[in-house]
């Protein structure tokens, strides 16, 4: 049987990944275990929230290249540009987030996934007719409709970590460093999990696969409170 070596070479890199974040993940709470801190138990919530967060940023930045790349015409262009876009946007997002916290201290990260589902559905929607009707324009002005679409959405990409990076911290200050690892790991079997998804159920699943996850964040963070 005919196996594609490209396939293979994701789902071998798909397991080192996964493996890999495993060990790391899980590998500070036995040093945890046996520290003479004060303990609680695993706040398995605060953990799943980041990595979901991790794991859906990372969703809607491929399917996005992808959905650009058919817009710009050319992948490296669309990569280039998605991510300085997303990462431009979403550090303003991280930097006005001590603000937004302390608008609205209650229910900053419902209002910051709010925004990140409404726009990605009206994205999904709204693009690909935009798309056709824009598609005769330079290079030069398509890059500069690409920045401006993904600044809103990546904004408001940028709000969930830091906002919940606030709330442990205040909660429980001893394990900042291990959810910001837990991110950092969600985000590199991200990355690989995407692209094999993407072969199997196509990019707007993924990307509606990424509005989920994003839809289950606060719940989790509002049920994990952790102490030390």
């Amino acid at each position: 049987m005919f196996v594609d070596t490209g396939y293979l070479v994701v789902v071998v890199a798909l397991l080192q990944a996964v493996i890999a974040s495993a060990i790391l993940i899980l590998l500070p709470l036995a040093f945890r275990r046996h520290s003479n801190e004060r303990r609680a138990a695993v706040p398995l919530c605060v953990a799943f929230y980041f990595l979901l967060i991790g794991f859906a940023f990372l969703f809607v930045e491929i399917a996005f290249i992808h959905r650009f790349s058919l817009f710009l015409g050319h992948p490296v262009a669309a990569i280039a540009v998605t991510l300085a876009g997303f990462l431009l946007s979403a550090g303003l997002g991280s930097g006005t987030s001590k603000r937004v916290a302390t608008r609205w201290p209650q229910s900053a990260i419902i209002f910051a996934v709010a925004a990140i589902v409404s726009l990605g559905a009206i994205y999904a929607m709204a693009l690909p007719p935009l798309f056709d009707h824009l598609m005769g324009l330079r290079l030069s002005a398509k890059i500069g409709v690409a920045i401006s679409l993904l600044a809103p959405l990546g904004f408001f990409m940028g709000l969930p970590f830091p906002l919940g990076l606030g709330r442990v911290s205040e909660c429980a200050p001893g394990l900042v460093p291990w959810a910001w690892g837990i991110n950092g790991c969600a985000s590199v079997v991200a990355a690989v999990m995407a692209s094999l998804l993407a072969m199997h159920v196509g990019f707007a699943s993924v990307l509606a696969l990424a509005l989920g996850l994003y839809t289950a964040t606060p719940l989790l963070l509002s049920l994990g409170r952790p102490t030390v």
